[in-house]
């Protein structure tokens, strides 16, 4: 039924809490923008998928990218997770038969507000990606908030608590040459 299937990688916003040093989308990250990304973000996905089912691109895995994703309120949030979730049980049989096995959705997260919306990702079942750097002092010194402050006892509060989220989880790591040297 479908001509092609790809992964669709999401980004509702590139406004973020932190400040890392190395980050490529420079003052993109500015907060100034999440009131009217809050407000696109829905519509923007519906249509995106709506588009490429009518056009017959499969989104097999629909992952939320950023930015920083959790930065957008809650209720945005659970109603992406809600029409990724749909849009996969819609699609179960076609995805299934790609050998894709998703059927929750997924982001990409610095884990800065993970504490407080831990219950909504297990609602959601979301897997979850979160991005690390190691070893954690360097973490601690690349990845700061908007003010300057390190953060690196939170960082480690919140992996703690990823290790016992229930769902799909993993980190991934930014790796420069003063990584590579430790």
């Amino acid at each position: 039924m479908y001509k092609k299937n790809i992964h669709l990688l999401y980004s509702p916003t590139l406004a973020c809490n932190l400040s890392c040093q190395y980050c490529y989308l420079g003052e993109q990250t500015s907060n100034a923008l999440i009131k009217k990304d809050s407000e696109k973000a829905v519509p923007t996905l519906k249509y995106a998928l709506g588009k490429f089912l009518k056009e017959g691109i499969l989104p097999f895995n629909v992952s939320l990218h950023g930015g920083e994703v959790t930065i957008l309120p809650n209720q945005v949030l659970e109603e992406l997770f809600e029409i990724i979730r749909t849009h996969y049980i819609k699609n179960f049989d076609e995805i299934n038969a790609l050998g894709h096995k998703k059927s929750y959705p997924h982001i990409k997260t610095n884990l800065y507000r993970f504490s407080s919306q831990y219950e909504l990702m297990e609602k959601h079942k979301v897997s979850i990606s979160a991005s690390i750097d190691l070893p954690l002092f360097l973490h601690g010194k690349y990845r700061t908030t908007k003010g300057g402050k390190d953060w690196l006892p939170v960082t480690i509060e919140n992996i703690r608590l990823l290790a016992k989220y229930p769902y799909g989880k993993k980190l991934s790591s930014t790796i420069c040459s003063e990584h590579l040297e430790d």
